[in-house]
Order: structure tokens, then C-alpha cells, then sequence
């Protein structure tokens, strides 16, 4: 795992050139971005083949993009797949968004937990007449981490304003109120940030609700409502929250036993979905349960004892809140799975499993679409379990599947159709319409 990340700035010697604009001649500098210990989003190579790894720009106007998304920016995480295309998101979280003229790396810090994904591609500039010149494959880091290296950057511009004479700048204001939030403000700081939005601005309806969520939730089950949630969705989905809440006490009972005699594996990998894929095969090892075995996501729901044959009940159900768990002091677990077919519930059943696991002791859950490394891991831990890709291939003649081969393999595994063709493709088997089989 990547453990540093640097925004680090450097001033010229000489003064710079003045341009009539006090905020930029004097925040001119020379920026290197490093992520790890080799590699330099700034790598550049210009029109007439200068090549370089230190952008000289006006740093003011990335710092004071950096304050101005502070909370969404190490908070906030992807709401959909397609992120690349949600402008709103990307004016938030990709530091193109910056640029103002001046060139800056195509480069991505999309919160995902407690951890930041980085990603970024090389990049040609027209306008700079340069190009970035490498790929950043994503990798996820700390959000402590990446709020240091974020904070060291914004406050070593504001002491160069100072040593030039400039003190009530917007940007001093703008940190200032960062600076003097309390813990209490905190909270409600990320938890907004979460949504895409800004404390420091009015939001009466959304603070209306959140205060009400957060008068009769468990904290971390507000966390994963605003996580899933954007400023338009937050009404309804904090409305199906409180009511899967209210259901936790009458849901059925799991035992977590069987599945905390396995140690959780640390999140140390590149992608969340090698976390939850570890994780579901050290859980299989403890078990004794064949990764070949078509019935080895029903061994596994029965050692802990969940019950999938109905569902608790009938709530409204946006897509993005699939159900809730509320894990005990005694190690056992309220699962309440809504889902009408029994392969979802499965699913859900087992991705409650994972958070229940992950999450460390008591307090409630919602198992969620959203993006964020807990919740990508429990979707993989549920989809090896259920679908073993060991499995898939010993149906799978010349890695090939035709789609309704996937319908039959997800009815023999009793398992969503959707999570048998991720494992499929994850398996490096090819999924093709029955009439690209020529038959």
C-alpha cells in the first residue's frame, strides 16, 4: 500500500513578473506532486521536448479550490459508477477543476471511507503546450494522510502571502473557518461534506433532516446514509433509513461466531474488492468449505445462522439502501433484508456478514451502493461466497459463457445473475450473447 502523498511547493528566487494580480505574482511556485516513493503525477514534457516533474504556477487558485471542496473533497464519495461524467462531482474532486488557465495533472481524489483512491492519466494540454506524461493507477491512502499533505500545501501558500505583505486575503478567511471547527462541528462537517455540500453554506432542508436522523440513528449509520446519498436523494433515503432502524429489533438473529474466528484481513490492497475477495477465502478456509462446492454460500449462511427464506417485510426501496444490520455485544447480529427474490437477500444477507465483520464491535449498518472501500468489500465477500469464480470455471468451456449459461449457473448457485457474471469477468471468462456462440 502507497503510505505518502505530496503537494509540495517551492519559490523562486527571483521575484516574479508582476501581472497586476497581488494574489498570483505572489503565490508563483514551482509544484511537485509524488504519490509513494516513485511516482510524480507533475512528470511533464512540453511542445519543444523540456521534460520536468515541477509545475511553475500561481499556487493561490489550487489552494483555494483545495478550502473551498475541503469537506466533500476528503469526504465525499463516488455516488455512481460513471462519476466521470457527474460535472458537479468532478468540479469537487478532480484537480483539473483548478486549472484556471494554468496546467495542472488530470489527476482524481475520490474519499472512499477512511482512505482516498487516487487516479489519475497522462494528459495532453493544448492550451500549456505540455503533456503529463504518466498514469496514476488508483491507489488508496489514508484520509489522514492526504489531509496532511492537503493542509501543509494550503498553509505554506498562506505564509508566503504573509511574508509579502498579504494577511485578510479570502483564502486566509475561507481556512480560518476550517481551522476553528470544534469536534462537535466536525461531525456535521464531514457528514455534509459527504453529501456534496458545504457547511459554510445555507442548507435548511438538509440540515432540517440530518438533525432529525441524527436524534434517533446510530452515528454510523448516518455515516452510510450520507455516503450513499446526494443533496437531491438525502429526503428519501433518510425517511427509509429511520424505517429500516425501527425494524432492527424484531429482525432475525445471526451468529457471528463461526465468521470472528477468522481474523479479518487488513485493507491493504489496491483495490477494495481484492479486501472483501481475500477475506471471503480465509473465511472459506476456516470453514472448510470448497471454493468448487455449489453449495458452499449456503454452508456459510448457515453456520451463521441467517435467515434468508423471506423478507422482513415491504419498504419502499430506492436502489441505493439494500437493508440494515445492527451488530450486538454478544456477537450476534440483526439482519433486515427487504429484498423480494431470495438470491438478492442472499447477497445482502452475506455483504451484512462482512460488515458486521469489518465493522469492529457493536452499532448498526446499512448495506448500501455506495463506493466506498466497506462497502465494495462486502459486495466482493458476497459474490466469491456465493458465486466461487473456482466454481465458474469448471463450467466454463474455453473461458467462454454465453449469457443464458450465466442464468443457469445463477439458479444452480441460488445467486444473483449479476454478481455470477462480475465474478465471470473477474475470472478472466469472456460473457457473450447466446447468438455470438454462432449457434
Amino acid at each position: 500500500m502507497v503510505e505518502t502523498v505530496e503537494f509540495r511547493v517551492t519559490w523562486p528566487t527571483a521575484p516574479p513578473p508582476a501581472t497586476g494580480y497581488p494574489l498570483l505574482d505572489d503565490t508563483l511556485g514551482r509544484l511537485k506532486i509524488k504519490i509513494g516513493d516513485t511516482k510524480v503525477a507533475t512528470r511533464y514534457r512540453t511542445d519543444n521536448n523540456n521534460e520536468g516533474d515541477e509545475l511553475l504556477l500561481p499556487t493561490y487558485e489550487l489552494a483555494e479550490w483545495i478550502v473551498a471542496n475541503w469537506w466533500p473533497l476528503l469526504y465525499e464519495p463516488r455516488k455512481r459508477e460513471d462519476y466521470l461524467d457527474d460535472p458537479d462531482y468532478r468540479s469537487r474532486h478532480w484537480l483539473g477543476a483548478a486549472r484556471r488557465g494554468f496546467a495542472l495533472p488530470n489527476l482524481w481524489l475520490c474519499p472512499a471511507g477512511d482512505k482516498i483512491e487516487i487516479t489519475g492519466s497522462a494528459a495532453q494540454l493544448r492550451f500549456a503546450r505540455l503533456q503529463f506524461l504518466d498514469d496514476v493507477d488508483e491507489t488508496a491512502i489514508d484520509t489522514a494522510i492526504v489531509c496532511r499533505a492537503l493542509r501543509g500545501f494550503v498553509e505554506r501558500v498562506l505564509r508566503r502571502l504573509e511574508e509579502r505583505g498579504q494577511h485578510a486575503t479570502p483564502l486566509h478567511e475561507a481556512w480560518r473557518a476550517i481551522c476553528d471547527t470544534d469536534p462537535q462541528a466536525e461531525e456535521y462537517c464531514r457528514l455534509i461534506g459527504a453529501l456534496g455540500l458545504s457547511p459554510y453554506e445555507d442548507n435548511p432542508e438538509i440540515d432540517a433532516d440530518l438533525d432529525r436522523v441524527c436524534g434517533r440513528l446510530d452515528r454510523a449509520l448516518v455515516e452510510d446514509l450520507c455516503q450513499v446519498a446526494n443533496e437531491e436523494t438525502f429526503a428519501s433515503l433518510a425517511e427509509r433509513t429511520v424505517a429500516i432502524a425501527a425494524t432492527l429489533d424484531a429482525a432475525p438473529v445471526a451468529d457471528l461466531g463461526a465468521l470472528l474466528a477468522a481474523e479479518l484481513p487488513p485493507d491493504r490492497h489496491p483495490d477494495a474488492w481484492q479486501w472483501g475477495n481475500v477475506a471471503a477465502r480465509q473465511v472459506r478456509r476456516r470453514l472448510h468449505i470448497s471454493d468448487t462446492d455449489p453449495a458452499g454460500g449456503g454452508q456459510f449462511l448457515a453456520a451463521l445462522g441467517l435467515d434468508t427464506a423471506s423478507p422482513l417485510g415491504i419498504i419502499p426501496r430506492p436502489e441505493e439502501i439494500k437493508g440494515g444490520l445492527r451488530r450486538q455485544n454478544d456477537d450476534r447480529m440483526r439482519v433486515a433484508l427487504f429484498e423480494e427474490q431470495r438470491p438478492q437477500r442472499r447477497f445482502t444477507a452475506a455483504r451484512a456478514a462482512f460488515l458486521a465483520w469489518a465493522h469492529g464491535g457493536p452499532g448498526d449498518r446499512l448495506m448500501t451502493a455506495a463506493i466506498t472501500r466497506p462497502q465494495q468489500a462486502s459486495r466482493a465477500f458476497a459474490a466469491e461466497l456465493l458465486a466461487p469464480q473456482a466454481f465458474i470455471r469448471t463450467r466454463a468451456a474455453n473461458r467462454l459463457l454465453s449469457d443464458p449459461a450465466i442464468q443457469d449457473i445463477a439458479q444452480l448457485l441460488d445467486a444473483p445473475a449479476g454478481a455470477v457474471k462480475y465474478q465471470a469477468q473477474n475470472a478472466h471468462i469472456r460473457v457473450v450473447a447466446s447468438h455470438g456462440w454462432g449457434l
